[in-house]
């Protein structure tokens, strides 16, 4: 077998894109409930939790799982490490905009 009949396969893309673009809506979204008295920013913040609390999570998994299964699956297996950093970074930016979103229905559920 020669290095040219070797198919290198490697984690699918899409999942990590997913995950930045869900992180990424929930920080502006962030940024349009900042006022927390107006009554539209509660409907913001229950959409930004969402995507940046529930849905980054779920595409930075399916981006895991889908990277091991595809590691497991061939010994030709080329690792992308900027995939794993974007997810990585998606992951934080996420996380951080959903605590702000639950601050602002946190203050809203308190009135």
């Amino acid at each position: 077998m020669t290095k040219s009949d070797v198919v290198t396969r490697r984690a699918p893309l899409w999942p990590s894109v997913l995950a930045a673009f869900c992180a990424l809506a929930a920080v502006v979204l962030a940024g349009l409930a900042t006022d927390t008295t107006d009554p539209d920013s509660f409907g913001l913040a229950i959409v930004g939790y969402t995507l940046g609390g529930v849905l980054t999570p779920l595409a930075v998994s399916a981006h895991r799982y889908l990277r091991d299964e595809t590691r497991r699956s061939t010994r030709y297996f080329d690792p992308r490490y900027a995939y794993d950093r974007l997810a990585v970074a998606a992951m934080v930016l996420g996380l951080l905009a959903a605590v702000w979103h639950a601050f602002v229905v946190a203050t809203e559920l308190a009135r």
